[in-house]
């Protein structure tokens, strides 16, 4: 889990480069998104070795990657994003 502080970076870093219009903000903003993303990966994974998830969710989720990028990879950046806020793996390990 990256935590709130990167969390926050992403936000702060977004905004910047929306209202700057700046290309080196973008590209930060950019990187960050990206581990989010891997962030969200490795929720999927967790979920799935916690037996959440079963593994066709799993492989759907890569045989699925190359199809649906923007909206997949938006999908688990926001799902790693919020597990920097909400610390699902924590909650949910102690249910």
């Amino acid at each position: 889990s990256f935590g709130k502080v990167i969390a926050v970076a992403l936000a702060v870093v977004s905004m910047l480069a929306f209202a700057i219009d700046s290309a080196v903000l973008q590209g930060v903003a950019a990187v960050l998104f990206v581990a989010f993303c891997v962030q969200g990966v490795a929720l999927v994974h967790w979920m799935h070795a916690q037996e959440m998830l079963p593994v066709g969710v799993v492989i759907s989720m890569y045989i699925l990657l190359p199809l649906l990028q923007v909206l997949l990879v938006t999908v688990l950046a926001v799902f790693g994003y919020m597990d920097a806020w909400f610390e699902f793996r924590r909650r949910m390990k102690k249910a």
